[in-house]
Parts: C-alpha cells; structure tokens; sequence
C-alpha cells in the first residue's frame, strides 16, 4: 500500500485500475506457491488441535466430514 499513489478503495488492483475478483486474487497466490487464505487458517486450527464444532462453525461447513480431510 505505501507504494501506490492512488485512493482507490480496493486493495487489490488490475492495470486498468479496477477491483479485481476474489478468484483472481486466489489464483495469483496460488500460482505464487500460497494457499487460499481460508484453507490457511482452517488448516493451522486443525493442526493446533483445536475442537472440531469450533472448526465447523468457523469454517462453514454443515458438516465435519469435510474437514476431516485435513
């Protein structure tokens, strides 16, 4: 942010000056070796052992089957 010399409202900015999409922004960090900001987070709860309902609730998902995967 201290680089740009605009007041654009958004943080994340095409060339043509304009907002770019939550994907694009996913596939830029991505294809940069970074993984989705949400995985990221949901990920380290699982890792810190953290208690599954709290997990669920957090993450979203109806159901714990999808993050038992982890």
């Amino acid at each position: 942010m201290e680089e740009r010399a605009d007041s654009h409202p958004a943080l994340f900015i095409s060339n043509r000056q304009e907002r770019i999409s939550i994907r694009s922004v996913q596939h830029l960090m991505e294809k940069h070796g970074h993984n989705a900001p949400r995985h990221s987070f949901i990920t380290g709860l699982v890792r810190a052992e953290e208690d599954i309902s709290v997990i669920q609730s957090l993450s979203g998902h109806s159901s714990a089957d999808m993050i038992l995967w982890l």
